[in-house]
């Protein structure tokens, strides 16, 4: 990395910082989604009150490498589901580790079950196995941390009985202020995969202790704003402006 360049991975791409410019690198996609919207329009003003250079970038446009990363060989599912056996106890959650919106995503009570969704499970993508917390079954804490701090916190609720609680899927969002331990933990998660901006989803269990589900590095901010009536991509955009006047901020890893 350029002594006069940083790049911070973000919410709907990568921002990256050269000189008195930010760069928004999205794809064609994203471009269409209400939060992208959001946020390419707060970065636009940000930068114009700053006299900054903003412009978005395609990555259909660019030439990328992989870089501090490997690809490991997919394992037959039968010897897949032996060793997530081996190391957790049914039920069990099951998780396509590409999916989004709380898509692609199974409750497996038994080894029956287990097998029993093998037909819709993709082979050429990664899955994910956890624990499955019974307590916390169709709720948890979206938390969204900005610059190490958690800036909002809502719990999600969801219908008929559904595992997932995504905003998506209909679920019923309520204002949930993190106590001191919530919000240490969500702070600590950010700085562990140093993700400088993330969701942080909490599963909550009976004696109202957290554990964590998953951390989002791209998710969608606007239903969490609006329940908190706080605009997360103004947020975020006067965040990444921070870099430029304060560049030893940046995490240059």
């Amino acid at each position: 990395m350029e002594q006069n360049g940083t790049a911070n991975g973000t919410h709907q791409g990568v921002f990256q910082h050269v000189g008195r410019q930010v760069w928004l690198l999205s794809d064609s996609a994203e471009t269409q989604k209400e939060t992208y919207k959001a946020l390419d329009a707060a970065l636009r003003e940000q930068c114009a009150e700053q006299s900054v250079n903003y412009q978005v970038v395609m990555l259909q446009d660019l030439i990328m490498s992989v870089e501090r990363g490997h690809l490991r060989g997919y394992l037959g599912m039968q010897e897949l589901i032996e060793l997530g056996e081996s190391r957790l106890s049914y039920p069990l959650v099951v998780k396509n580790t590409r999916g989004c919106r709380g898509n692609a995503v199974f409750l497996a009570g038994n080894k029956g079950q287990m097998l029993e969704i093998q037909h819709v499970l993709k082979m050429d993508t990664p899955y994910l196995f956890q624990q499955y917390i019974k307590e916390s079954h169709g709720r948890d804490v979206r938390v969204m941390v900005i610059g190490g701090q958690v800036v909002a916190s809502a719990k999600r609720i969801s219908q008929g009985g559904r595992l997932q609680s995504n905003f998506s899927q209909g679920s019923l969002p309520e204002l949930y202020p993190l106590d001191e331990s919530g919000r240490n933990l969500a702070s600590r998660v950010s700085e562990i995969l140093g993700m400088d901006i993330c969701a942080i989803d909490l599963l909550i269990r009976d004696d109202g202790s957290f554990c964590v589900c998953e951390v989002n590095s791209n998710p969608g901010f606007i239903p969490l704003g609006k329940t908190c009536n706080l605009d997360i991509h103004s947020l975020i955009a006067r965040h990444v402006i921070s870099f430029l006047q304060n560049p030893g901020n940046c995490n240059n890893n």
